[in-house]
């Protein structure tokens, strides 16, 4: 039986990218990608509910149902005065039609979460790429939310004070701080969170692999690709190709990726002057006394993980083959 997934995200570039590995495991029947849940973060709500229309159509999928969910964070609104994803999430790219929304559901993404989460006990994992906000408020709303999740995956939080957004805070919990906490507090099930040191210093990609092997397939999923990531690719931000969003989607697709994985306590700096949005771990497992409540994803297997990529593109004669649903 497929893993049944539902992926919450503010699509952003790397979201389109890793919506693909969900897409295409969705096919294969690894997984069933149950809904998408939308959440603010690299660009508005209604951007977010276009981009991700537009990778679906890519992919499609166009029959997954989409959700619009919170459009603010939980307490102070981040204001982003130079959006790394471009104004509209999508780097700024131009698109011939107008995205097909007829898949936009009326539920607000909340509610759905906890309903979706409540009639599948134990069945659902859920893999959240932005902001926690949706996350946050479910478990607000039903208090067995948490309980009756049977796994969460989550792209945030830094795990050696490295930010990307502030000196010392990763963007996702950066923009809503307090969603974070409460869901780091409160989550009971395996939770596994892949940090932005693992995106910047132990998955990194070469922007040659990015331009000339996984930007050469010919795919409507990889056209996709090169149209929105065009201006970051012309930027070059960083000296090598950075994922992120990629990196918690393909542990729920294939547990080989992953090779080493440590259990901690964790939460996240709410008041800090410079620290507000910090993930803060105990690795002595003793220093706060608290039961360790995630797993860092430490280590990953990156050829493995490039052949996952090409594989999502629909590149032929990728020597890929996901291991069997056996859930």
């Amino acid at each position: 039986m497929a893993k049944r997934m539902i992926v919450d995200c503010d699509a952003g570039m790397d979201d389109a990218s890793a919506l693909f590995l969900a897409t295409k495991a969705h096919k294969v029947g690894v997984v069933e990608l149950v809904a998408i849940t939308t959440t603010h973060g690299n660009t508005t709500l209604n951007n977010v509910v276009k981009n991700v229309s537009r990778t679906l159509a890519a992919a499609n999928l166009n029959q997954i149902p989409i959700y619009k969910g919170a459009h603010t964070s939980l307490v102070e609104p981040i204001d982003l005065d130079d959006p790394y994803h471009g104004n509209d999430g999508f780097g700024d790219s131009n698109h011939d039609e107008e995205p097909d929304l007829r898949n936009v559901q009326q539920e607000h993404a909340v509610n759905a979460l906890a309903r979706m989460v409540r009639e599948n006990p134990n069945e659902i994992s859920l893999v959240a790429l932005g902001p926690l906000t949706n996350l946050a408020l479910a478990m607000r709303l039903d208090d067995q939310f948490a309980s009756n999740l049977k796994e969460l995956y989550i792209m945030g939080g830094n795990v050696e004070g490295i930010g990307n957004i502030t000196v010392s805070a990763e963007f996702n919990f950066h923009c809503d701080p307090e969603a974070a906490y409460v869901v780091l507090q409160n989550t009971k099930c395996p939770t596994y969170i892949a940090s932005w040191e693992l995106c910047l210093h132990r998955a990194k990609l070469d922007w040659d692999w990015r331009m000339n092997v996984y930007g050469k397939v010919d795919s409507p999923q990889c056209r996709l690709m090169n149209k929105i990531e065009a201006q970051s690719i012309a930027q070059k931000y960083f000296d090598t190709y950075i994922v992120c969003d990629q990196l918690a989607v393909a542990a729920v697709i294939d547990p080989r990726y992953v090779t080493q994985k440590s259990l901690h306590y964790a939460t996240v700096e709410l008041s800090g002057n410079f620290t507000r949005g910090q993930m803060v771990v105990d690795y002595g497992k003793k220093i706060v006394g608290k039961t360790p409540n995630v797993y860092l994803i430490d280590r990953v297997d990156i050829e493995l993980f490039k052949k996952m990529m090409l594989w999502s593109l629909d590149a032929p004669s990728v020597d890929y083959t996901p291991p069997p649903a056996t859930e």
